[in-house]
């Protein structure tokens, strides 16, 4: 694999890192302005607990 690719290949996990950084930033934004018991809150708390559940599932299946 060429040096180039490997760089690449690189940044697109780094970007992809980036992207989630700032969706989860947003999301507590979004949540402290509309406050706790809102459907916004419950929404986006299940959806985290979703992904979380998914990361833990993929990195015991490694």
């Amino acid at each position: 694999m060429s040096k180039l690719t490997r760089i690449y290949r690189k940044q697109k996990g780094v970007t992809a890192i980036e992207y989630a950084l700032l969706a989860a930033a947003l999301a507590t934004l979004l949540i402290a302005v509309a406050g706790n018991d809102s459907d916004l809150n419950k929404a986006v708390t299940s959806k985290f607990k979703a992904i979380a559940e998914d990361i833990e599932g993929s990195s015991s299946a490694n």
